[in-house]
């Protein structure tokens, strides 16, 4: 069984992150990655709870010019913890495995907590991060990328670019 929620986590955690610009159900931001995983555990018949933390955007590796863009440093960011072996775990796919250069990349044993990917600020109880999740909705959505579109297009270029960088090393 380890060896099938090993190969589940990796095949999420290589999904390339990005953050949506458009309010979509498909996507590949951290909360995209954490949806399907949790709904593939399901399947799988193993318990887990979303838990959303907050963080700022200063603490990542990012270049100055970027983080200089206009935006909400303070942000929220969701990971797992799931019940395997009568023990709960933190499992957090977020960065693909093409951001290495950049950020902690996850590797998950099958046994042990993942690092969170992001320096937690505040980490929220399992209700509240349960209820924030099962009602995002698009009016807000909206908001936020209207407030921070430009920051998370430079955010999601700089990415790509680390990327192609990486493969052509």
């Amino acid at each position: 069984m380890n060896k099938l929620l090993i190969e589940l986590f990796e095949e999420i955690k290589n999904i390339k992150y990005e953050i949506p610009l458009k309010f979509t159900l498909n996507n590949s931001a951290c909360s995209w990655k954490i949806i399907l995983l949790k709904n593939n555990l399901n399947k799988l018949w193993i318990k887990s709870n979303y838990r959303i933390c907050s963080f700022y955007w200063k603490d990542l590796n990012l270049p100055k010019e970027i983080l200089n863009i206009p935006h909400d440093d303070f942000s929220s960011h969701v990971f797992l913890e799931i019940q395997l072996e009568g023990k709960m775990i933190i499992l957090d796919p977020t960065w693909d495995s093409w951001l290495k250069n950049i950020f902690h990349i996850n590797n998950w044993d099958g046994n042990n907590d993942t690092q969170i990917a992001v320096k937690v600020v505040d980490l929220f109880s399992i209700d509240d991060s349960e209820e924030i999740m099962n009602n995002i909705n698009k009016v807000d959505f909206d908001q936020h990328i209207i407030k921070n579109h430009d920051f998370y297009n430079a955010l999601n270029s700089y990415l790509h670019d680390v990327r192609f960088n990486n493969l052509n090393l």
